[in-house]
């Protein structure tokens, strides 16, 4: 159940968006940033969420710019991620882009962490940016984007 006045979802709704996770300690789980840490094939992982949703454009919220009509950093603010990885995933209405970076530069600092970035197509009105800290197959990771895109639909 959501709550609307504290922006939170039920532990069902985290549980069910990470649910090929073991051991899952939740820490946050609102409308806009879920936060928790979990083993997935016997490895701990700590995952955070952040999900902006918004009229207009959702993506800029991240530093993210369309580039040959796909989502891309545009390097204009703190942080330079490198894409080594994008992507679609067909969703309810539309489909998700996704770029996945294994690297972020911030202040002079190379700091290795997953990053996805996902976006629902066409509207691009919301986007979510999913930083895991651990080893997890992208599988488990699109799985994780599919239901945050349609738990909190």
């Amino acid at each position: 159940m959501m709550m609307i006045s504290g922006l939170s979802y039920s532990k069902q709704a985290c549980d069910t968006i990470f649910a090929n996770f073991k051991n899952v300690d939740i820490k946050t789980c609102d409308l806009d940033k879920m936060e928790i840490s979990g083993k997935i094939a016997g490895r701990k992982v700590n995952v955070k969420s952040f999900i902006v949703e918004k009229e207009g454009v959702a993506y800029e919220d991240f530093d993210l710019k369309l580039e040959n009509g796909f989502i891309w950093p545009s390097n204009s603010g703190r942080y330079i991620t490198g894409i080594d990885r994008k992507f679609t995933v067909p969703i309810k209405n539309g489909y998700l882009q996704v770029i996945h970076s294994n690297y972020i530069f911030g202040d002079g600092q190379k700091e290795l962490t997953n990053i996805y970035y996902a976006c629902r197509h066409p509207l691009l009105n919301k986007c979510a940016e999913v930083e895991v800290t651990g080893v997890v197959a992208e599988k488990e990771m699109v799985s994780v984007l599919e239901k945050i895109f349609s738990v909190t639909q």
